[in-house]
């Protein structure tokens, strides 16, 4: 039997650590996408409590301007939540790729005879 080479134990404990970077990442940009949601949720709830009937003086001094800044602000959050979602999309393809990659070492090194670097529980 040949010797395994001690690249491929190189390469695996390599391919881990992008593999871990790359789910962080994804994992990340997740987190991003939902404080924007609910930051997008939140808008709503507020613009909806602000139209309900109060006081009519300052709802009719401060009614226009409030509706142009919640328009402005939902489109603001609408914007980054659309670059967010092609972030996380960027990042879930990253994503599969380093997990694939470290799934296909992990195959070499147990076919090697190679003890896998970070052992069984990764």
């Amino acid at each position: 039997m040949t010797r395994p080479d001690p690249r491929l134990a190189g390469l695996a404990r390599i391919s881990g650590a992008l593999r871990a970077a790359t789910l962080l990442r994804l994992a990340e940009a997740n987190a991003r996408l939902h404080r924007l949601e609910q930051e997008l949720a939140a808008l709503d709830t507020a613009e909806m409590a602000a139209a309900a009937p109060g006081d009519i003086a300052a709802l009719a001094v401060t009614g226009a301007a409030r509706a142009r800044w919640c328009a402005a602000r939902r489109a603001a959050l609408i914007a980054a939540q659309d670059r967010a979602r092609a972030a996380r999309d960027a990042a879930l393809a990253e994503a599969r790729g380093a997990v694939g990659r470290d799934a296909a070492l992990t195959r070499l090194c147990e076919r090697g005879g190679l003890r896998r670097p970070g052992g069984p529980d990764r």
